[in-house]
């Protein structure tokens, strides 16, 4: 039976969607029912993912079979450490949008880290308020004359001097959410670029109408930075987590980025699962 979450009925009321469509909404907008309604309206009604794509991440390795009916091995989503901050970008008048914003600010401030990012760069847990508190200041001085809510990572550089005069777009490639190695080969070549340059660089992953950002090192390791609670994981606020791998990684942004089934081979279909990945380093 499908748990009933504060809003739900009210939701289902207005759409005519289902509770679990309502659920999975009001999640994506931090328990605004109202905010959960546009978002919906915005996706053009689409319902939730499928149950059969559980959005918790499952902390054993087990096995799958790929397009070819081989056995693949399924990488283990669960990271090295998880740091939850005690609020989230909805806490923020002028947050609900600013998801963007706030991972570049993160961007911004973790690519100007001298050491590599992990746990102790964030075990203050103010700082990962005070980012989203600079991010969301950021996205009221680029939008102060503009209509956009939600904006994405090359809109943002455009139209934001501050980041501008620091960050510049090294890649920006679409990606599916589909598949056993969603979001796994662009992680790693965008760790292949941070080698390259010997530098960290941070993508900038957009799944409309979310952004989060990855911290990529070039030793191989990777930091999550979500500016969004994920109830659905048991993470009240934004937080942080760290992964040892790419394959790790991206298990992990599957689970709160599941692919959305039954929608068939259409344009719905590619228009829903799939997702901008941008990569962003130090001029």
């Amino acid at each position: 039976m499908t748990s009933l979450t504060s809003g739900a009925s009210d939701f289902s009321a207005m759409t005519g969607a289902s509770i679990e469509t309502a659920n999975y909404y009001i999640e994506m907008a931090g328990g605004t029912v109202e905010a959960a309604v546009t978002l919906y309206f915005e996706f053009g009604g689409a319902p939730a993912p499928s149950s059969s794509s559980s959005n918790a991440p499952s902390t054993s390795n087990g096995a799958s079979k790929d397009e070819n009916g081989n056995t693949t091995e399924q990488a283990d989503p669960t990271p090295s450490f998880t740091l939850t901050a005690p609020s989230s970008q909805f806490d923020l008048p002028e947050g609900r949008s600013a998801c963007t914003t706030i991972a570049c600010e993160a961007a911004f401030q973790m690519t100007a880290e001298k050491e590599c990012v992990d746990a102790s760069t964030f075990e203050d847990l103010g700082k990962i308020v005070s980012v989203i508190a600079d991010g969301v200041a950021e996205y009221k001085i680029i939008n102060a004359n503009a209509a956009a809510e939600h904006m994405s990572c090359g809109e943002v550089m455009i139209m934001s001097q501050k980041y501008g005069k620091v960050l510049e777009q090294a890649v920006m490639v679409q990606g599916s959410t589909e598949g056993s190695k969603a979001f796994e080969e662009e992680l790693q070549q965008a760790t292949e670029g941070a080698v390259a340059d010997q530098a960290a660089v941070c993508a900038i992953i957009t799944k409309p109408p979310e952004s989060v950002v990855v911290y990529c090192h070039q030793n191989g390791t990777y930091v999550l930075f979500d500016s969004h609670p994920r109830q659905t994981l048991g993470i009240q606020g934004a937080y942080v987590c760290g992964f040892t791998s790419a394959s790790g990684c991206a298990a992990f942004l599957r689970s709160i980025f599941p692919a959305v089934s039954g929608l068939g081979d259409g344009m719905m279909a590619q228009m829903y699962n799939s997702f901008e990945f941008t990569v962003l380093r130090r001029t």
